[in-house]
């Protein structure tokens, strides 16, 4: 299946302030974040990012 069946799970993503992500986060399923994760890791890799991600996975809310 082409990418675009799959679409980012954040519309808009790269144009976002982690203001704007954080309160997003926790709508996603692992596999969603598992993606964004990888996705910020390879750009901005923003820590306040990565470490929110970090606790959903683990189960820490």
């Amino acid at each position: 299946m082409p990418v675009e069946d799959f679409p980012f799970p954040i519309e808009d993503y790269d144009y976002l302030r982690v203001a704007e992500i954080l309160p997003l986060l926790p709508e996603l399923d692992d596999k969603e974040l598992v993606e964004v994760l990888l996705h910020e890791q390879a750009g901005a890799n923003r820590a306040a990012v990565v470490d929110r991600i970090d606790a959903l996975l683990e189960g820490d809310e």
